[in-house]
């Protein structure tokens, strides 16, 4: 199975969550809690580095705007600058760093968790199988709005190369091209991610028995 595609909302809040305690789980329900823990520590990490990265290269995007809107906003040319950064603003706010963190957070009991007593203390709880199939749903949801933006970045780049032959817009064009591109292959990298996030958090959920934990 794999994800589906939704439309991504630009905020969503986490549903609240009954959970049971590790020692009242059925040994055999553990070591697949314990791998999807596992793969969630180098997903945050790798998530962190290239969520870092797109937020620069959207910060340089808004300076350009700032600078070049009154000049050429009623270019044709503009239009594409208007879309990709539309586009890179929806994947920044609909972080999936956040998600992560969330997803990770629900394994420990509110007194413990924190940034900080997750790496010296094991998990100790186990969240409803409605908060991680809400988290799947969430995830189907960005994977729909990355591969949306990716189409997005795809016109958006070819129709800034079409303007570099311009001598007025190529300076212009070709910085946007630049940044285009780096956000297009941080995108696809974060896209990536997503899908395997999602297919181990199947699994996961695929792993437990739904009467172990409350849906309401």
């Amino acid at each position: 199975m794999h994800p589906t595609s939704p439309a991504a909302k630009r905020r969503f809040h986490l549903p609240e969550t009954r959970q049971k305690p590790r020692n009242e789980l059925e040994s055999t329900k553990i070591p697949a809690i314990d791998a999807f823990l596992k793969a969630l520590r180098p997903y945050s990490r790798r998530v962190s580095n290239l969520v870092h990265s797109h937020a620069n290269e959207v910060q340089v995007l808004q300076k350009i705007v700032y600078k070049s809107k009154n000049q050429h906003k009623n270019a044709v040319f503009w239009r594409g600058v208007v879309e990709l950064r539309r586009f890179a603003c929806r994947i920044e706010e609909a972080s999936l760093f956040q998600l992560i963190d969330a997803s990770r957070n629900a394994f420990y009991s509110h007194v413990l968790v924190s940034a900080v007593t997750r790496k010296t203390t094991p998990w100790d709880a186990l969240p409803s199988t409605y908060f991680l199939q809400y988290i799947l749903k969430r995830i189907s949801s960005l994977c729909g709005l990355y591969i949306k933006a990716s189409e997005a970045y795809h016109r958006v780049f070819e129709s800034f190369g079409r303007f570099s032959h311009s001598i007025s817009f190529l300076q212009l064009a070709l910085v946007l091209m630049g940044i285009t591109a780096r956000i297009w292959l941080l995108t696809t990298e974060i896209h990536e991610i997503s899908i395997q996030f999602w297919k181990d958090l199947h699994h996961l959920i695929s792993q437990i028995d739904v009467s172990l934990v409350s849906l309401t």
